[in-house]
This record gives structure tokens, sequence and C-alpha cells, in this order.
């Protein structure tokens, strides 16, 4: 080894996520004996080792190529893996942009029709 390399991001199989999240990316070899990890972000090297690269309340400028980067240094052999991670900003803050002026009108419609209507007594 290291073959078979495989990387996942927070468990899932998509790589596009939202400004603001929290990023789990975990990578995984088979190796004999245990392989030495290394990351990159964008071809240079990050000061993180192990099998798990932690971002957190990551930034649209954080999106480009990840790459764990595996060595047996028994075999001598080096492996890798990479994924493109996408953030967007976050869906959630332009939708309710949106939706303000319509919620505002939909509460002075209620507020209006609530003190137009006669009460009987």
């Amino acid at each position: 080894g290291p073959d078979n390399m495989r990387l996942t991001v927070n468990g899932l199989n998509t790589t596009s996520f939202t400004a603001g999240s929290n990023l789990s990316m975990l990578c995984f070899t088979e190796s004999n004996p245990p392989a030495h990890f290394h990351w990159t972000f964008r071809g240079n090297i990050v000061n993180v080792t192990g099998t798990m690269l932690e971002l957190f309340n990551v930034r649209e400028d954080q999106s480009g190529p990840y790459s764990c980067l595996a060595f047996n240094n028994l075999t001598n052999l080096h492996s890798s893996v990479t994924t493109h991670i996408t953030i967007s900003k976050s869906e959630q803050l332009e939708v309710n942009v949106f939706l303000l002026p319509l919620l505002l009108m939909a509460g002075f419609f209620q507020i209006n029709l609530a003190l137009s209507v006669p009460r009987l007594i």
C-alpha cells in the first residue's frame, strides 16, 4: 500500500456546502504498515497530519481542490486522492430577504382584517 484511497466530507456524497458550515474530511487507505498522511489545499501543504482535516465556519474563498496524501515508509510508495469543495453563500439568507416583504404584507393584511371585522356582543 497505500491502496484503495477514499475521501469523504462530512460522511456525505456531496462536495457543495454553504458558507458557515463545518467540514470534516476523512481519508482512508489500505496500507501495511499504516500510512502517514498529509493534506494539501490548492497544491499547498496544510499544517495537518493524520486521517482527518477539519474546517470550521468555512468561507467562499476556501473553495477548491483538497488532497489527502498517503505514504508507506516501508514500501516507499505514495498515493493521493483529491476532491473539489465548493463553498457558496448561504441560501437561507437570500430566501429570508426575498420573503420578508411578503411576510410583512401578510402580517399587515391580517392586522387590518382583525381590526375591521365587527364584533357581535
